[in-house]
């Protein structure tokens, strides 16, 4: 079943939006199928307050539900597996009253596994003119991804037959029967996550133009912050199948959690300028924090620059029909990538059982040193372009050349054996992608048909730049050398 209905109006200030949907779908089998169903709605809502203030909010919301029957094995290995790869002569039907082992037997008997998730967007933003050629946007966004799951296995109520071995009389085939899925399977597990997530954006645009003289400025800011929890739980022996609940349980018990957040912050800016459509320049940095850095290495700065000259705009091209389009173009920029595991920075700890005056005891250990250097991986870009179209465009294309240096790639480096702990990441490693790529193409038209097609060339080398000293890592088969692929 797939049901969906969406509303919206408004009165050319005020405009909104609403979309429902509803989502079922049943599995293949005829006994304990798996189903997933799924409900969705989105409310969106815009509105001119005056010509100074627009705003605008939305609402998403969707829940997912998947349930299936308890798996007696891995998720790779189902029924549907099993009935694959059974002969079709096995038994599937009863003898005096009774199944037979097999996993349509143990399909019938099993529980129901659940998964469920739930995901919410909240909007929220404004667009402000408070002169003119200014704007203003403001918007922020709540969002959160939560996750469920519950299982539990009830071996004892699965009996069959057993047929894996020859049973010589009737007699012995009466006596086979009974429970034959193991009882480690009598458990409940239970594990929920759950994602939240905050995001806050402020771009400030200006755009004037005198003249031949085109200016485009930009500033603004983006805030991000992002939390994670996750908690797993399982216990043995279930007082009653029935009834599947932790606290219903009395055999051994286990359990784990996670819990990670991160946050991050930028501020930027660009100014375009172009004169006559004939030069242009434009200008960028950025000013980007995280925290996935110990302090005094946050921040980073990250500036970049592009050039270019429209030629065929010049007088003296003119005289020459055939060129349409010839633009030389440059660039050079950093950008930083700070896309790493959280807290590097902390020393790293393990936990495990030792014995201690004939006792059992848990005990915690350093793993891993902590570098609290570690900071922005930096990748440098650049860039020389021609862009060029010929006989009314009918001939087209692009050269580029780029190198592109990653700088300060986060390397194991050895430290001595006797220190007794894995080595720490450090930022010391460099690799380098240069080459060049070419484009020709031919667009014609003829009438009411249009032929166009394109030929594409591109060459490029990647190599091991620098190693922080470790010039020839050896691990497995893989051997890296300085001027070596990555």
């Amino acid at each position: 079943q797939n049901h969906s209905l969406s509303i919206n109006g408004g009165n050319g200030r005020t405009n909104y939006n609403i979309a429902l949907g509803y989502l079922h779908q049943d599995g293949m089998m005829k006994i304990n199928s798996d189903n997933y169903t799924r409900y969705n709605a989105n409310i969106s809502l815009n509105s001119e307050l005056n010509k100074y203030i627009s705003v605008r909010t939305g609402v998403m919301f969707t829940r997912s539900d998947y349930d299936k029957p308890f798996n007696y094995g891995s998720d790779l290995y189902d029924h549907m597996y099993y009935l694959y790869r059974w002969q079709p002569m096995m038994p599937y039907g009863t003898f005096e009253g009774k199944e037979f082992r097999n996993a349509l037997t143990e399909l019938k008997s099993a529980p129901t596994t659940t998964k469920e998730r739930e995901y919410m967007r909240l909007t929220g933003g404004a667009t402000i003119k408070p002169i003119k050629d200014l704007s203003i946007d403001i918007d922020v966004a709540y969002s959160s991804i939560e996750t469920r799951y519950k299982k539990y296995g009830t071996p004892s109520l699965t009996s069959g037959y057993e047929i894996f071995s020859a049973r010589p009389t009737v007699e012995a085939l009466r006596n086979s029967y009974g429970n034959y899925v193991s009882s480690s399977y009598d458990y409940i597990y239970q594990e929920t996550g759950r994602t939240e997530n905050i995001t806050a954006n402020i771009v400030a645009t200006y755009a004037k133009r005198w003249g031949d003289h085109d200016f485009k400025a930009m500033a603004g800011s983006n805030l991000e912050k992002s939390e994670y929890k996750y908690y797993w739980a399982q216990r043995k022996n279930l007082l009653d199948p029935g009834k599947a609940e932790l606290n219903l349980a009395t055999g051994d018990q286990t359990t784990s959690s996670e819990h990670t957040w991160w946050s991050v912050a930028g501020f930027f800016g660009r100014i375009n300028y172009a004169y006559k459509d004939r030069y242009m320049l434009e200008v960028n940095g950025r000013y980007d924090g995280s925290s996935r850095f110990a302090k005094g290495h946050k921040w980073g700065v990250f500036p970049s620059f592009s050039a270019a000259w429209r030629i065929s705009e010049e007088g003296f091209m003119k005289n020459l029909g055939f060129v349409d389009n010839l633009k030389l173009r440059a660039s050079w920029g950093q950008t930083g990538n700070e896309r790493i595991d959280a807290f590097m920075y902390l020393p790293q700890y393990n936990t495990s059982n030792v014995v201690m005056n004939g006792s059992l005891v848990s005990a915690v250990y350093q793993k891993k040193m902590a570098n609290p250097d570690v900071t922005w991986e930096t990748v440098e870009q650049t860039n020389i372009g021609l862009d060029f179209g010929f006989l009314n465009n009918t001939i087209y294309g692009e050269l580029d050349w780029y190198s592109k240096d990653t700088k300060d790639i986060l390397l194991a480096l050895g430290i001595p054996h006797f220190i007794g702990l894995d080595a720490p990441e450090q930022n010391a490693g460099v690799v380098r992608n240069s080459g060049v790529e070419a484009m020709v193409g031919f667009r014609k038209t003829f009438g009411e048909f249009t032929f166009n097609t394109s030929f594409n060339l591109a060459y490029n080398k990647n190599e091991w730049i620098d190693r922080g000293g470790d010039d020839k890592n050896i691990s497995g088969y893989n051997i890296q050398t300085i001027g070596s692929p990555l």
